[in-house]
């Protein structure tokens, strides 16, 4: 099968009615062009995200394509929704500038960065006459860009990125060299944070997903500057995500710091030319794509598809004819990132990736039968029905790794699962309406909810220790628990995810290959599990001690 670049503009064609089904295309509306479908259609909440009108920018391009499967090409009733799009976007932005995405008030870095690359990008590929028409909203692009100026993000680095490449799109806008200066020094400190292992941080460790689209941002930044200094930026990140391609064409996931499952392809299309890992991940998403075995377009929900969906039309304008290239895995290698805390293995056997600084979450894909087991690390629920849980991102002292293989040490924490309430949302609502719209106040209440959804560990007493070794031919994975004596019941081998994180838990259809299994135990202080894999993916050893 020949990996062409069509793919990426048949996977975007076969979303489009179910984008445009999002947008709000009635003239006479009050929401006229607004892609909040939750919104304007099912009235179930009370404010728009304006993350989802950066799917203007995939309509525009869209419009530029002219290919015998395009219908949208130069289509006049497009244009208008566009144009509609794009006026609902200035319509919802806040008076300082900024725009929400989760609740109202909020002053959102990530849905003002985004956003905003979104629109600038949509009035640079247009034609004179369009800007010309759309002047208004260059006066928002500048309020946008101004609070962008003033604001930072470092839990998680990839809206960065998307600010770096919405300022300099500002800056190409309106000829102000202020933006690209600000967005010239964000790539500055970007250089000094990244990991030396070529990975940023996403709530405490590398997060494949999220890097993937750091890389796009990051290269569209690089495609209108030249900047080597992003583009040692760049080498260094695709150097790193290089060995998280396993054959099954799955990657992140459990031992990824956020559970993201997707992989934006457009910056390694930019780089393909200049980067031989570059077109080596190329070749690796389209097959991909091709076979449907990687998580596309068609596997996003509908609030993702508006925000990502550009990303794949992106691809196909930016994609270059492939030269041979041999993905990583066909070579055979151990690597470990201790920073990260991440053990690789393939042989002619299997494809292992273990994170020591998740609980020892770790993925095999076993070549022979194609089959792979997933396990997201050592899960427990106590006698009075807690659940705890050993997959959360710890300090890095508490992974061992080496040649050998790999350890993870620490305490189970209990896992947070619980949906919002009517009272607390009641509450919410008021407070973001009083003392939420001042901007230093919310930004507290926004980091309280990050701490709680994401970042926070209620640490239990149970120490569980999580050796993965091996001999010939065979895979062990030793989990031990110590102070369990309220423990009921141990989960192994099941593929779940702790934390709150909109873009993760997609399914991919190899997580049918395994079962989770389930020990009961009672008034044990020490529980010692011993499993072993042998080449083939069979459990030949299964003791409890």
């Amino acid at each position: 099968m020949k990996m062409s670049k069509d793919i990426y503009l048949s996977e975007v064609l076969a979303q489009i009615q179910r984008l445009l089904a999002l947008q709000d295309r009635n003239i006479s509306s009050s929401t006229y062009g607004s892609f909040d479908r939750n919104y304007w259609q099912y009235h179930i909440v009370d404010f728009p995200s304006a993350r989802c009108q950066e799917a203007v920018l995939t309509l525009r391009l869209l419009s530029l394509i002219k290919h015998t499967d395009n219908i949208y090409y130069q289509n006049r009733r497009v244009e208008e929704w566009i144009e509609a799009a794009l006026h609902f976007w200035k319509k919802i932005q806040e008076k300082n500038g900024s725009f929400n995405e989760w609740y109202p008030k909020e002053n959102s870095f990530v849905a003002t960065a985004f956003s905003l690359y979104a629109v600038t990008e949509t009035l640079l590929i247009s034609d004179e006459r369009f800007r010309k028409k759309n002047e208004h909203i260059i006066e928002p692009i500048e309020k946008a860009a101004t609070w962008l100026s003033r604001h930072e993000e470092n839990r998680a680095q990839n809206q960065e990125t998307g600010a770096i490449a919405a300022l300099y799109n500002v800056y190409l806008l309106t000829g102000k060299k202020k933006y690209a200066m600000i967005a010239s020094n964000k790539i500055k400190s970007l250089s000094k944070i990244q990991n030396s292992e070529g990975w940023f941080s996403e709530y405490g460790g590398p997060d494949t997903g999220y890097l993937s689209l750091s890389i796009d941002y990051l290269a569209k930044y690089y495609l209108k500057t030249k900047d080597t200094t992003t583009l040692e930026i760049l080498n260094k990140a695709i150097k790193f995500i290089q060995f998280f391609l396993q054959p099954d064409y799955n990657i992140g996931g459990i031992y990824s710091s956020r559970n993201t499952e997707y992989l934006i392809p457009g910056g390694f299309e930019i780089l393909s030319s200049k980067l031989p890992e570059a077109s080596g991940i190329c070749a690796y998403i389209r097959k991909g794509l091709q076979k449907k075995y990687l998580p596309g377009p068609s596997d996003l929900d509908d609030r993702y598809l508006t925000y990502i969906l550009y990303t794949y039309l992106q691809s196909y304008y930016n994609a270059m004819p492939l030269k041979k290239t041999i993905p990583v895995h066909r070579n055979y290698f151990i690597k470990t990132f201790k920073e990260a805390g991440i053990y690789i293995r393939n042989n002619s056997n299997f494809y292992l990736i273990v994170n020591c600084r998740k609980g020892g979450a770790f993925k095999i894909y076993f070549y022979r039968p194609k089959f792979s087991i997933w396990d997201a690390g050592i899960l427990t629920f106590t006698k009075k029905n807690q659940v705890l849980s050993a997959s959360y991102i710890a300090d890095s002292k508490l992974g061992e790794i080496n040649e050998k293989g790999a350890q993870s040490v620490g305490f189970l924490a209990s896992v947070p699962d619980k949906p919002i309430s009517t009272k607390n949302m009641m509450a919410l609502r008021l407070f973001q309406e009083t003392l939420g719209k001042y901007e230093i106040i919310g930004l507290r209440l926004k980091n309280r909810f990050r701490k709680i959804l994401i970042t926070a560990q209620s640490k239990s007493k149970v120490r569980f220790t999580r050796t993965v070794s091996f001999f010939k031919d065979v895979i062990s994975i030793a989990d031990e628990l110590q102070e369990a004596s309220q423990i009921e019941k141990i989960i192994l081998g099941a593929k779940y995810s702790t934390i709150f994180v909109p873009s993760s838990r997609l399914f991919h259809k190899n997580e049918l290959d395994s079962e989770p299994i389930v020990i009961n135990v009672s008034n044990k202080n020490k529980v010692k599990i011993l499993r072993n894999y042998n080449k083939f993916g069979k459990l030949v050893v299964f003791e409890i001690l």
